[in-house]
């Protein structure tokens, strides 16, 4: 009877060995954290969706005036539109760069101001 128990003590052992619980329990609890950590689909979905439209208005904000395009199909139209038409094509490139550069000059003097502001301000903090 003695032996039996020994015997079963080290297969039981043994068997332990060839599973390593330590990977077992190492794997379940990633699997744990993993499902537990994951956002339901619905909700995904709408966070997906609220973002796409949060997006899309960053796109249409304030460029409507402008006849620069702003998505790659919109991109992909013109150049179909102008294919075969390098002097319409030139013009083109020229109108969006000044239009570009005009939105620029808008938006210059107030990042150069903040920006020169911060320089100042890390010039005046390493004293």
């Amino acid at each position: 009877m003695m032996n039996l128990i020994s015997k079963l003590a080290s297969y039981f052992t043994s068997f332990i060995k060839v599973i390593q619980v330590e990977r077992v329990l190492t794997a379940l609890l990633v699997g744990i954290l993993f499902f537990t950590t994951v956002p339901a689909r619905a909700e995904a979905n709408q966070t997906s969706e609220a973002i796409t439209n949060k997006i899309n208005e960053i796109v249409q904000q304030d460029d409507d005036n402008s006849g620069r395009p702003k998505t790659i199909g919109e991109w992909n139209a013109q150049a179909r539109e102008t294919e075969g038409k390098p002097i319409e094509t030139a013009k083109r490139i020229v109108e969006q760069s000044a239009d570009a550069v005009e939105d620029f000059a808008e938006v210059y003097p107030d990042v150069a101001q903040r920006s020169i502001s911060a320089l100042e301000n890390n010039k005046t903090a390493g004293k």
